[in-house]
């Protein structure tokens, strides 16, 4: 059964001097290991079973050892689409997870499912500013807790859980309405004050229940596109907490500092994506804190690698099995190796958009870069490749929608649209951008996004000038790139937005 935590009554106040364990009794340094963004990525990389090997002999030699995820762990490959999740929390059971922060990909598969592997999770899940805004009682109101305080003999941390609140436009925004198209979820995003002051009144609340330290798990992300919810933006705008473990952004880091609203310096990690890294946060007795990433470990856990080998054999038919074929690589990537297809057209991205219209019979076909999440190389394509390429749970939705309507979805889609960064990278990506079928347009970089934004950072208009320029359309309807052969064995989920 899931442990179940006291949740302190929030009580704001002044932010309380950091105390240390120094001198305490508790039994050694405080260890808590932490991941984020796994994304099902169950043995690639380190893997689950090298995350249970380390996690044990942590805790071999040091008692005091935490496990805890900042987010996005049920989705991102064949394993979680095809069980919805709960393939991923049996195995985040088995190596022994203690916390859980919700990420934007959580709720991929509805609240109904989320409830259900909630309550399956042996871990708590915390989540801040999370909220229930509709009638009755919350779903989650037995599972989701904003914070927690775990004791280590007389050292005592405070876990704060935070979700983006660009999650509602990050994720199937119809998963948080109610039946009405009402919705009757927050995050507590309507604006940065509040969402700032929500995450304060928790840090003095663990405070006031005698935390030494604070932690906040935050699936925010430190890049522009998650500004003013970035991780660096809470640090800078809030007082007491001592470390930030960050997820969202899929950044790789160590340790940076960051002051906060008094000055003083706040650790910022997280660790990659897709196991790359785990994490290491050490509390020595002195009150020391530190933070390091474990990018190599020798061993892996046998009961583990034996779990996930049983679970594959369960839809490994199913997934072998060729649905068409192709003469050429479909890729997100350019020629040098940089990931565009959130940025620009990508052949992968016109094929995906084609399907669309075709199985819908549609005069156009939109999907979003951000869901197409692999490659298919050359040759055969398996039902395991078009799930990889869509993991999402997502349905296939025709609507009717005027010129006007088109052109305001695709200026949103495009409104962080920039051109590629000299040194190599992506500037401007968006997880929304559309690829297209059955139409043609032209982004203009050069003249500024003019589309406004509600409290939901939902599209309500436009003020200035357009950057995109619509100047074909295509009524070809029902027809496939010409280099691919498709033979309707098994279809792919499918999305539109």
């Amino acid at each position: 059964m899931k442990q179940k935590y006291i949740n302190v009554l929030l009580i704001p106040m002044m932010a309380l001097s950091l105390f240390s364990c120094q001198n305490t009794k508790s039994n050694g340094d405080v260890v808590i290991l932490y991941t984020n963004d796994v994304h099902c990525a169950v043995d690639d990389n380190l893997g689950y079973a090298t995350l249970s090997a380390y996690l044990k002999d942590t805790k071999a030699t040091n008692p005091n050892t935490t496990l805890v995820d900042v987010g996005d762990f049920i989705q991102g490959n064949i394993m979680g689409s095809i069980s919805k999740g709960s393939y991923i929390i049996d195995l985040m059971n088995a190596v022994g997870y203690d916390y859980v922060t919700y990420g934007n990909h959580e709720f991929a598969y509805g609240m109904d499912q989320l409830v259900t592997l909630t309550d399956e999770l042996n871990a708590q899940a915390l989540s801040r500013n999370f909220t229930y805004t509709g009638e009755g009682e919350s779903p989650f109101s037995d599972e989701v807790l904003p914070y927690s305080i775990k004791d280590y003999g007389s050292c005592k941390v405070g876990f704060v859980g935070i979700t983006t609140p660009f999650t509602i436009s990050n994720s199937i925004p119809t998963n948080f309405m109610d039946n009405d198209g009402n919705f009757i979820y927050s995050f507590k995003g309507e604006t940065k004050e509040t969402f700032y002051s929500v995450i304060q009144d928790n840090i003095d609340a663990c405070r006031k229940a005698d935390a030494d330290y604070v932690i906040l798990m935050g699936h925010l992300g430190n890049n522009d596109a998650s500004s003013p919810f970035s991780s660096v933006d809470v640090i800078k705008n809030t007082t007491g907490a001592d470390v930030f473990l960050d997820a969202h952004a899929h950044s790789t880091i160590n340790s940076e500092y960051y002051e906060n609203l008094d000055g003083k310096n706040v650790i910022l990690s997280s660790t990659g994506t897709e196991l790359n890294a785990i994490g290491r946060l050490n509390i020595s007795q002195s009150g020391t804190i530190s933070t390091s990433l474990i990018t190599k470990y020798p061993k892996k856990d046998q009961v583990i690698v034996d779990k996930i080998s049983g679970i594959k054999q369960e839809y490994e038919e199913k997934i072998n099995t060729v649905i068409g074929t192709s003469d050429v690589n479909l890729t997100r990537y350019n020629e040098n190796g940089v990931r565009i297809v959130r940025n620009c057209e990508t052949n992968i991205g016109d094929f995906t958009a084609d399907a669309y219209r075709s199985i819908s019979h549609a005069d156009i076909g939109f999907c979003n870069g951000g869901g197409i999440r692999a490659d298919i190389a050359q040759g055969d394509i398996t039902y395991g490749d078009a799930i990889a390429v869509n993991p999402f749970g997502n349905q296939l939705s025709e609507v009717k929608a005027s010129g006007m309507e088109i052109a305001d979805a695709l200026e949103f889609s495009y409104r962080l649209t920039q051109e590629e960064a000299s040194n190599g990278t992506s500037v401007g990506e968006n997880g929304g951008f559309f690829q297209v079928s059955g139409l043609k347009c032209d982004i203009d970089v050069s003249v500024p996004s003019s589309v406004t934004l509600d409290e939901n950072n939902m599209f309500s208009g436009i003020t200035g000038e357009r950057r995109e320029k619509i100047f074909r359309f295509f009524r070809m309807i029902r027809l496939m790139l010409p280099l691919i052969q498709t033979k309707p064995i098994l279809s792919p989920p499918l999305t539109i937005l």
